[in-house]
C-alpha cells in the first residue's frame, strides 16, 4: 500500500453509506502533493429535490493507516434542488 484515497458517501444521514475508490491522476505530483479523482453515479440513489448527499474523504498510506477529512465534523455536502426549465415556445 503506497497511497489510497476513498470517498464515503451517504444519502440518509449515515444510516447507510457506500465507499468509492479514488484513482490516482497520473503525473499529478507537483513536488508537494498528488491528485486523485473519483466519480459518483448519483442517478442510482434516486435523489429528489430537498435531499442531500454527504461525504467524507479518507487517505491511507504505509505511514498512516487512515486519515479522515470530514470538513471539521460537518461533512462535505451537496444539497439537491430542482431547477425550472425555461419555456422556449414561440
Amino acid at each position: 500500500l503506497q497511497k489510497r484515497v476513498k470517498v464515503r458517501l451517504t444519502t440518509d444521514n449515515w444510516i447507510s453509506f457506500k465507499d468509492y475508490e479514488a484513482t490516482y491522476v497520473t503525473n499529478s505530483y507537483d513536488g508537494t502533493c498528488d491528485r486523485f479523482s473519483f466519480t459518483i453515479e448519483v442517478d442510482r440513489y434516486r435523489i429528489c429535490a430537498g435531499n442531500n448527499i454527504q461525504f467524507s474523504i479518507c487517505y491511507e498510506s504505509f505511514v498512516r493507516p487512515e486519515l479522515w477529512d470530514n470538513n471539521y465534523d460537518q461533512n462535505y455536502r451537496f444539497d439537491c434542488f430542482s431547477r425550472a426549465i425555461p419555456d422556449y415556445r414561440v
